[in-house]
């Protein structure tokens, strides 16, 4: 129950198997990461649903995507859907009822009983013009 500085949450970066990984998969982590990873984890204990919102470029899909990469597999389960422009309700629905199997009644949940996170990236994105752009 002290204050601690978010400087001292930030894990070490331990460089690993650099020749085999790509350039875009490398995550380092930072203040600003490891207060957003925080976040999110606070909220995935509680059962809560989290938006993260800022400008591009701020790290939003890299802490995700390393968050439920580094999840427990006996617990939890995920999907990733990014939307585009040609993402519309019925490909929504089709790919979360995919995830999903009725259990009784009005109540769907998780084929393995393990947690299921849906996490939709870009999910702000306009819909066509009359341009097809």
């Amino acid at each position: 129950m002290t204050w601690i500085n978010w400087n001292t949450l930030i894990p070490e970066y331990m460089p690993v198997g650099l020749d085999e990984t790509p350039f875009s998969r490398i995550y380092v982590s930072s203040l600003h990461t490891t207060r957003i990873n925080y976040l999110l984890d606070l909220h995935v204990q509680r059962f809560k649903p989290v938006l993260f919102i800022g400008s591009a470029g701020t790290g939003k899909t890299a802490v995700t995507k390393n968050y439920l990469s580094s999840c427990s597999s006996e617990k939890i389960e995920f999907r990733i859907m990014n939307f585009n422009s040609f993402t519309d309700s019925v490909s929504l629905q089709a790919s979360i009822e995919s995830m999903v199997v009725k259990k009784s009644g009005k109540t769907f949940g998780s084929a393995s009983n393990k947690t299921l996170i849906y996490y939709i990236d870009d999910f702000n994105m306009p819909m066509v013009d009359k341009y097809g752009t």
